[in-house]
């Protein structure tokens, strides 16, 4: 479905969801139910382009080469140094 026969579509349904004669607070759990759906189909788009643009590797801590093992020695120093 297309977006503009999607907000059609929703624009009747909020139309007609008061119409319906459902109690109050189902009413009005269905508007914000319709509300979270509307906002959703308006900003995923926006949000899944960000997504793709955004480099590979981005947040990313690891970087190649810079690694660094610690010999035996220099782990018992470290743990010398906080028992005292």
């Amino acid at each position: 479905m297309h977006k503009s026969n999607f907000f059609i579509s929703f624009a009747i349904w909020l139309i007609i969801l008061p119409l319906l004669g459902i109690p109050g607070d189902w009413k009005n759990i269905l508007m914000f139910l319709s509300g979270i759906l509307f906002l959703l189909v308006l900003l995923a788009p926006i949000m899944t382009k960000k997504l793709e643009d955004s480099p590979e590797g981005k947040g990313n801590n690891y970087k190649e080469g810079n690694l660094k093992f610690s010999s035996e020695d220099e782990i018992k120093k470290t743990e010398i140094d906080q028992k005292l």
